[in-house]
């Protein structure tokens, strides 16, 4: 990707399922933050899903919006309003 100065070249990326983004990277995320729930860390979100527990069934399909910069997961948000707050 092109670096041009005073420009930021963030992605976002949508995904279904924690599984899909580094469990490493997304409790990093955690570690940031004031107040950080064990409910949000990688394992237990990947957990609710794989069960089916957090699916469309139970009234809830979540999906994650995450925003990298190259390969760093820079922030995360959960769809349902539990947010991450990045570097």
């Amino acid at each position: 990707m092109r670096k041009v100065e005073g420009v930021l070249d963030y992605v976002i990326r949508v995904v279904e399922s924690p599984s899909a983004i580094d469990a490493a990277q997304w409790d990093a995320l955690l570690t940031l933050q004031a107040q950080s729930s064990p409910f949000m860390r990688h394992a237990y979100l990947d957990a609710l899903h794989q069960s089916h527990s957090a699916c469309a069934r139970t009234g809830w399909s979540p999906f994650f919006i995450t925003l990298w910069d190259g390969d760093t997961l820079a922030a995360a948000l959960l769809r349902n309003g539990i947010g991450l707050v990045g570097r």
